[in-house]
């Protein structure tokens, strides 16, 4: 019993660390819960992570993109995942709502319209998406058919994503007490 108390204590206090020594959030989330742009792109030769890792990081700037690479038989891709700046994007999602409401008002638009329009907006900047898939194609000589895949997350699914995720870890956390209980 004392154990248990002690790896939970232990754990609380790992959360509190990286959530206000490290910066990073009390709950450290991927861009699934953040928002951001996927690439997988088929390289057709072997490289190397650090090459890749360079380049992302020579775009972004951001140490937190994660570069996983897949080596199989006669395949070699590399799924770059890129987070996007959540304060940046919030603003700009605000802006784009309050620029979309305005537009409501003024031209009577239907509700169906004003979905639509929110729905368009709200696609994330792939800028740096598109830079490292530019930078990538240079340097291994690729052609448009490398890329694989290019999707984005938006900051606000994922934001609802996040919340809806802890809500049924603790939902879950207390139909758990209650049973053993």
């Amino acid at each position: 019993y004392i154990i248990s108390v002690a790896a939970i204590c232990l754990g609380f206090l790992f959360m509190i660390y990286n959530g206000f020594v490290t910066k990073q959030g009390i709950f450290n989330f991927g861009i699934e819960f953040k928002g951001g742009t996927v690439l997988t792109v088929d390289i057709g030769k072997e490289f190397l992570k650090s090459d890749v890792s360079e380049i992302v990081y020579g775009i972004t700037n951001d140490k937190n993109s994660q570069i996983q690479v897949v080596n199989e038989e006669e395949e070699h891709k590399v799924i770059i995942k890129l987070a996007v700046d959540n304060v940046s994007n919030e603003i700009s999602d605000e802006l784009v709502l309050e620029e979309i409401q305005e537009d409501a008002m003024t031209i009577n638009m239907t509700n169906n319209e004003i979905i639509e329009k929110v729905l368009k907006s709200a696609k994330s900047d792939d800028t740096d998406a598109d830079l490292v898939y530019e930078a990538l194609k240079n340097k291994y000589e690729l052609d448009n058919a490398s890329l694989i895949e290019m999707s984005s997350i938006s900051p606000t699914v994922g934001s609802e994503m996040a919340q809806n995720a802890l809500i049924s870890v603790g939902l879950a956390a207390i139909a758990i007490l209650l049973y053993v209980s």
